[in-house]
């Protein structure tokens, strides 16, 4: 093993990162990563990613969107993103409701009482 090649091993060891080698002739590229990493990686679910997979969590150092800082088109992609999100949901959620609605007992409007007539008595 070369001294080069031992040095990036270390430095990927010593850092946690993931490295990319190419052959000296630069033809073949290579990933050099920690093999728990690369497990990780391949047995890792490939379900789709929601919101709440991909929030920093609070009181991070994170960049927030600005829109005031977005351009026109900016805008315009995230309003047809969020209404395309509405739309979806919106309609399941009122699909759900009224299977719920739908499923409900009717109910007796005396409340579970008898009716009775009274008369007065003279």
């Amino acid at each position: 093993m070369t001294s080069q090649f031992r040095h990036i091993l270390n430095l990927v060891r010593k850092t946690g990162d993931t490295m990319i080698v190419t052959d000296p002739n630069g033809d073949d590229v290579f990933v050099v990563m920690d093999l728990d990493k690369y497990e990780a990686l391949l047995g890792a679910e490939t379900k789709e990613k929601d919101l709440w997979d991909v929030m920093k969590p609070a009181n991070s150092d994170s960049k927030t969107w600005d829109m005031e800082e977005m351009n026109e088109q900016e805008l315009a992609e995230l309003e047809k993103q969020y209404n395309e999100f509405a739309n979806k949901n919106v309609e399941k959620a009122i699909e759900e409701n009224m299977s719920k609605i739908e499923e409900k007992p009717k109910e007796d409007d005396n409340f579970g009482e008898e009716e009775f007539y009274l008369e007065p008595v003279e």
